[in-house]
């Protein structure tokens, strides 16, 4: 888990190797490449080869002693490992696996090793940040990064110092952060709140229709145009009806043909969709208006 926002010199990361993947750690020459440290054994591709086959030994010493090599060479023979773990060789297979799984480790304390040399400095948040869906956490915006934490607050912090310009307490269920210059916002699933960046107070929150309510409202409203405007409506309105929504389908490109139902019709006119997925919708709406 995630326990602090870590600062280093022009690059703001998240501190948290436990099993995950490595830190995207950006500074001005862009991502650095992270290995298992500066001794890694360069080998050639036969020499990996042979050491590979060497994995399957009956030998305990042989094995041992091929496994260490390759170890030590680190993220260069990364490739021919993973396709090593698919032998049908289960001692290769399995030595494989477990010299890949060595690599990973090593680069993961170099990674965090580089990063506490470089770290300005930290701060704590007791029950950690909170996973984000859909962006980078934190989200940086001047001097300022937002993160929300475990603790059902979102954190505002100066990035100079790593002090706390205020915390305020947020809903759960939260999915995305946007921030600028006098606002920062919070999408919480259908909910939009926006707090000012001065002191995190709350300026405003609407609440949005999830996407299926709406396309229920579209559908219902469909169903009413139809009943009340072509079923219980004199024939002449009904024709008239008919043709409007022929003349208006054709002229957006849409082939109507004489058999074609109104409730499609109207269904095609209000969605603008396909053929098939109107149809779909009319006898779902047909079915729904039958008398019980």
């Amino acid at each position: 888990m995630v326990k602090q926002l870590c600062a280093m010199a022009a690059v703001v990361v998240l501190v948290g190797l436990h099993g995950g993947a490595l830190p995207q750690v950006m500074g001005e020459g862009g991502p650095p490449v992270v290995t298992g440290g500066a001794t890694e054994k360069k080998l050639t591709d036969e020499q990996v080869k042979v050491l590979i086959e060497k994995l399957g030994s009956e030998d305990f010493k042989v094995r041992t002693a091929a496994h260490k090599e390759l170890v030590a060479a680190g993220a260069g023979v990364m490739g021919a490992l993973e396709q090593a773990s698919h032998s049908s060789d289960a001692e290769v297979s399995e030595q494989a696996r477990s010299a890949m799984q060595e690599i990973r480790h090593a680069q993961a304390v170099a990674a965090s090793e580089a990063v506490a040399k470089n770290q300005l400095w930290c701060y704590a948040m007791e029950k950690g940040a909170m996973q984000t869906i859909g962006n980078a956490c934190p989200v940086i915006f001047g001097n300022t990064a937002y993160v929300v934490g475990n603790d059902g607050k979102l954190h505002a912090v100066d990035i100079q110092t790593g002090k706390s310009r205020w915390t305020t307490d947020v809903a759960a269920g939260w999915r995305r952060i946007s921030a600028g210059e006098n606002y920062v916002s919070m999408m919480q699933m259908t909910t939009l709140t926006v707090y000012e960046t001065k002191e995190g107070k709350q300026v405003w929150q609407k609440e949005f229709k999830a996407a299926n309510d709406a396309l229920y409202d579209l559908l219902a409203d469909c169903l009413r145009t139809y009943s009340d405007q072509f079923v219980h409506a004199v024939p002449n309105d009904r024709k008239a009806l008919r043709l409007e929504l022929t003349r208006r389908l054709t002229e957006s490109g849409v082939k109507v043909q004489n058999n074609t139902k109104t409730l499609t019709m109207v269904v095609r006119y209000v969605f603008r969709s396909d053929r098939k997925r109107a149809h779909s919708y009319s006898t779902v709406l047909l079915a729904a208006h039958k008398p019980q």
